[in-house]
């Protein structure tokens, strides 16, 4: 999976410099996030990543349709990845 984020990534322009490949590693760890808060406050930890590379990099997934945002029940919103071996369905054709 990490491998097809990668090169999407690529595909659309953008640059892989290491927090975004830190933040790939873990979403691919992960494969879901409950939200985006709790995802960064591990990788502030971990790694000293900022709260707007976390929010920008999640922003940009979803926006090249590999992660989806899913409605949570706390006022923010779940993540999860949307893996590319299968033909990606807008949520709006979903039943």
């Amino acid at each position: 999976m990490e491998d097809q984020i990668v090169n999407r990534l690529r595909q659309h322009g953008y640059q892989l410099g290491l927090r975004r490949m830190i933040i790939i590693q873990e979403l691919c760890r992960l494969n879901r996030i409950e939200s985006a808060e709790d995802f960064w406050l591990i990788l502030r930890e971990q790694h000293g990543i900022s709260w707007a590379t976390v929010y920008t990099n999640l922003r940009i997934l979803v926006s090249i349709g590999l992660m989806e945002k899913e409605a949570g029940l706390k006022k923010s919103c779940a993540y999860r990845l949307i893996h590319t071996d299968h033909p990606v369905i807008p949520a709006y054709v979903r039943t």
